[in-house]
C-alpha cells in the first residue's frame, strides 16, 4: 500500500472506528479468562496489589500519530480497509510505547491478531511484535512484573480449547527504558508486589497440579516453595484420600509441613483450583 491516496482514506477509516482501550473483561471461570489491566496482579484481601495502571500512563493516539508510525513500517503500509486496528500510547516515564494492535479475517485460521510496539524516543522502532487468534487473544497492558519500578508491556491469552485454567501472560521487560523484544510466558500468574514473588498454578486438576510460588533471578523465575492437596493412597481402596489439609514444600530445602488452608498469598490462585470437589473424607 502507498501513502497517497488508499493511504488517506485508510486513515479515515480509522478515524470511524478507531478503539482508545484494548482491553477486554471477561468472565471468571475454568472456561474463559480473566485478563484485564489488574487480573495478573488481583490481590487476596490483606495483600498490597500490583498498583493498577494509572490513568494518565495511557494516552490518545490520533490517526496523524498513526500516520508517523505507517512511514517507517512497511508492514502497516500494506493494510487495507479490511482490517480493524486499536490504538493506544503508554507512558514509559522517559519515553513513550506506542502500541498497535490488528484485527483481520484469514480462513482457515479465522480472527488473526498482530500486536506492535513502537519506542517513541528510538524514532518509533519496532519495539517488539507478536500475533495471536481470536477467541484467545485477551488484552493488553502494562504491569511491573518484576517489581523494578518499571511497567513492563503484557498481553495475554486463553486457550479456547481445554479443561482447566489457563491464563498467559506474555511479558515484554521494560529493562532500563527499552522494551525487550523477546517475551517471556507464564502460565496462570499472580504478581505479589507485598512479597515480591510471583504465584503460578499448573495446568491440570489437583492433587496432581499444585500452586507454587517463584522469585526472579534476573529475568527469569526460580521456584521456591510449591503447595498441594495432601493426599493419602490406601490400598484397600486402591484410591487415594483426603484428609483436608495441604503440603507445603520448601522447594530450597526440600523442607516439607502440613497446613489446614492454602497460604494466604495464594488465595486469588485458589479461586480456580476446584477446591469445591475436594472434600475430607469422612472418618
Amino acid at each position: 500500500m502507498n501513502l497517497s491516496s488508499p493511504f488517506l482514506a485508510l486513515l479515515g477509516f480509522i478515524t470511524t472506528t478507531l478503539w482508545l482501550t484494548a482491553c477486554i473483561e471477561t468472565t471468571s471461570s475454568p472456561t474463559s479468562s480473566t485478563f484485564s489491566d489488574s487480573s495478573f496482579t488481583k490481590a487476596p484481601p490483606t495483600s498490597t496489589e500490583v498498583p493498577p495502571l494509572p490513568a494518565k500512563h495511557t494516552l490518545p493516539m490520533s490517526s496523524s500519530d498513526f500516520e508517523k508510525l505507517v512511514k517507517v513500517d512497511p508492514f502497516l503500509q500494506q493494510l487495507d480497509t479490511s482490517v480493524t486496528i486499536r490504538t493506544k500510547v503508554y507512558d514509559l516515564k522517559n519515553d513513550s510505547l506506542w502500541v498497535v494492535i490488528l484485527q483481520q479475517q484469514s480462513p482457515p485460521i479465522g480472527l488473526e491478531i498482530f500486536i506492535r510496539g513502537y519506542q517513541k524516543t528510538l524514532g518509533f522502532f519496532l519495539a517488539l511484535e507478536a500475533s495471536s487468534t481470536s477467541p484467545g487473544f485477551t488484552g493488553d497492558t502494562l504491569i511491573d512484573v518484576d517489581f523494578d519500578g518499571d511497567y513492563d508491556y503484557v498481553y495475554g491469552y486463553y486457550s479456547p480449547v481445554g479443561c482447566c485454567y489457563r491464563d498467559q501472560a506474555h511479558i515484554y521487560f521494560n529493562q532500563n527504558g527499552k522494551i525487550l523484544p523477546t517475551p517471556y510466558s507464564i502460565l496462570n500468574p499472580y504478581f505479589d508486589a507485598e512479597h515480591q514473588t510471583v504465584q503460578t498454578m499448573g495446568y491440570g486438576f489437583p492433587p496432581d497440579v499444585g500452586l507454587s510460588k517463584h522469585i526472579w533471578q534476573a529475568d527469569t523465575l526460580f521456584l521456591i516453595e510449591s503447595v498441594f492437596i495432601n493426599r493419602t493412597y490406601i490400598e484397600a481402596d486402591t484410591a487415594f484420600h483426603y484428609d483436608g489439609n495441604f503440603l507445603v514444600v520448601d522447594e530450597r530445602t526440600g523442607e516439607e509441613r502440613l497446613v489446614d488452608s492454602i497460604p494466604q498469598e495464594y488465595t486469588y490462585l485458589s479461586d480456580h483450583y476446584f477446591l469445591d470437589e475436594w472434600v475430607p473424607d469422612e472418618e
